[in-house]
């Protein structure tokens, strides 16, 4: 039904039958076994009584139904919550070892350039040296 139809009276007014499985029983009046109105009148009882009987064991089967699937919603959400921690745990161990990696490459970076301050600084002092030698008599 959509929002735009109308609901019947009959619609409105529930079922008188307060064993009836496709609408709630009616808010006024007494409910009786005195047969369900949502059910065509084409039946008859027997075949009405069967078909409610069916009915009521779909019923049944779909609440077992969603109770397994309510346990097995719960244990996928806890082997996926366990499956998250242990995804997290992994990536705080890869930051904490790209830290540990950026730490190091920053001292290499250091020592590199206290190597090559040290190299330019031993040449330029070489070349110093050998200037200042070859200008002594």
């Amino acid at each position: 039904m959509t929002a735009d139809e109308t609901v019947s009276a009959e619609e409105a007014r529930g079922c008188g039958d307060g064993g009836c499985v496709f609408r709630a029983p009616s808010t006024r009046g007494q409910h009786t076994n005195a047969g369900c109105r949502c059910l065509p009148l084409r039946m008859t009882q027997d075949e009405r009584v069967v078909l409610r009987a069916k009915i009521r064991g779909l019923v049944v089967d779909l609440d077992e139904a969603r109770e397994r699937l309510k346990g097995v919603g719960f244990v996928e959400y806890l082997a996926a919550r366990d499956a998250a921690t242990r995804e997290r745990e992994r990536a705080n161990r890869a930051e904490a070892e790209r830290d540990a990696l950026r730490a190091e490459l920053e001292e290499a970076r250091e020592r590199a350039n206290r190597a090559a301050y040290d190299a330019a600084y031993d040449a330029a002092y070489d070349a110093a040296q050998d200037a200042a030698r070859k200008e002594a008599p």
